[in-house]
């Protein structure tokens, strides 16, 4: 029950529906866990730990992966041999980045931009990144997407005779202040 004063100034006793009071917490306190991690892509990074970085974002790429080949019906994706890194960002902490993926899909040849686009912002709402509304070209020639996270990561899918898909700029923390020089994210 909460108190309310009446028109007399004199405190009354209000019912309030059972579970409201729960209810309004939880409210409250998912509000102010979106404000503290400053929603996808916006406000400062809350970095992951390195340990946990290679498992969240190769997590979100293969989600990526799998909904770009089903709704582009095709896709042989492969990781070109470039080691996933952790180079210095500024401040000092260290900056994740994936490795490259690429397919031979062609998505601009086969037109499946659109289909590709509502097949993953639902993946990418989910892996915690901002949602695209489609594609842009860049002045390289590729057609590509580029959205955020709340870590400051930048997942990029881009195509031009072949699909690429990576993540770089992660804020990653290894809990020890600098960035350590030439320490990879173990998998």
């Amino acid at each position: 029950m909460n108190r309310a004063r009446g028109a007399d100034g004199k405190h009354r006793r209000q019912r309030v529906a059972p579970g409201a009071g729960a209810a309004m917490v939880a409210v409250l306190a998912f509000a102010l866990g979106a404000c503290q991690s400053g929603g996808a892509g916006q406000g400062s990074p809350t970095p992951l730990t390195i340990a946990d970085a290679p498992t969240h974002y190769e997590s979100a790429l293969e989600d990526v992966r799998v909904a770009i080949t089903g709704a582009a019906g095709q896709g042989d994706w492969f990781a070109l041999p470039v080691e996933a890194a952790l180079p210095e960002a500024p401040g000092g902490q260290c900056a994740y980045r994936s490795e490259l993926w690429r397919s031979s899909l062609d998505l601009t040849k086969v037109d499946a931009w659109p289909q590709v686009v509502e097949a993953i912002n639902p993946v990418l709402a989910a892996n915690g990144f901002a949602t695209t509304t489609g594609p842009e070209s860049n002045s390289s020639g590729w057609t590509q997407v580029r959205v955020k996270d709340a870590n400051g990561a930048t997942l990029t899918l881009r195509t031009k005779e072949h699909t690429e898909l990576v993540i770089t700029g992660a804020v990653v923390d290894d809990g020890q202040g600098p960035c350590p020089a030439g320490v990879r994210p173990s998998r």
